[in-house]
């Protein structure tokens, strides 16, 4: 049985570590990452077994153990990559690109199309999935996994009642396993 991580993820791009590390990392996701994989405690906190910083992201989950997290700068986002998948970089070996997003009601990008669009429940919130792809004639999505500019599954999670709401948007490779990509749905708690 493969044994699983609880990690906290009170994640954030705060604005302390865009400020501290701006000039270090330049805006450069491979950067970023190198930076992130070699010192993982200067970003996330470690608190009760799992990782812990501040603001734009405030759920926990859990992973396999052999997976990481690490924040990709350019896009405020949180990935959650598998080393040992082929890829020179964790944005190439990305298994799950978790974004978010401030709103009153679910939305889509205009860059992409929506080829399915399915109304459910994740951790007791009301959740949007949708298969989308990329408009041909879009720009390919800077800063994020190069799957992402394929046809994959998003599911959308609106975590308030109140308007504005915050939405987290968890991309899946399409390379995952839709069991695990269910698992680690389950595993979420706002």
């Amino acid at each position: 049985m493969k044994k699983l991580v609880f990690i906290v993820v009170v994640v954030g791009l705060a604005a302390f570590f865009i400020s501290q590390r701006s000039e270090d990392i330049a805006g450069s996701d491979e950067v970023l990452e190198n930076h992130l994989n070699g010192r993982v405690e200067d970003v996330f906190v470690k608190e009760n077994g799992g990782y812990k910083t501040a603001s734009a992201f405030n759920f926990s989950f859990s992973i396999l153990e052999n997976w990481q997290t690490g924040t990709a700068l350019a896009s405020k986002a949180v990935n959650i990559y598998n080393p040992d998948t082929e890829g020179e970089s964790a944005l190439e070996q990305s298994q799950i690109f978790i974004t978010f997003f401030d709103a009153n009601d679910f939305q889509t990008l205009a860059a992409v199309n929506i080829l399915s669009r399915v109304e459910h429940t994740v951790a007791g919130r009301p959740a949007v999935t949708y298969v989308i792809a990329k408009k041909e004639n879009a720009a390919d999505f800077a800063g994020q996994p190069p799957w992402r500019n394929t046809t994959h599954k998003v599911t959308d999670v609106r975590v308030s009642d109140k308007n504005p709401s915050r939405f987290y948007v968890f991309a899946k490779n399409p390379e995952l396993s839709e069991a695990e990509f269910q698992r680690f749905l389950s595993s979420l708690e706002f």
